[in-house]
């Protein structure tokens, strides 16, 4: 029987502002330290809100599953 292969997986940063960059699993660490988000929460829940000093979501970052 062969082994199911592994979702590929992308990671969407957006911000209320329209701006949106996807990012790879490689990115994740990198974009954690600068935005302040635990990498690992990400991978395992799918998603994560960023909020401001009053608790307003103002961003976020998500998992999506790659085409291909």
């Amino acid at each position: 029987m062969p082994l199911r292969k592994e979702a590929k997986m992308d990671y969407v940063i957006w911000f209320n502002d329209g701006h949106r960059e996807i990012l790879g699993r490689e990115d994740l660490a990198k974009y954690s330290d600068r935005f302040d988000f635990d990498a690992e929460e990400v991978q395992l829940s799918g998603d994560v809100d960023f909020l401001d000093e009053d608790g307003g979501v103002v961003g976020g970052i998500f998992r999506e599953a790659k085409n291909g």
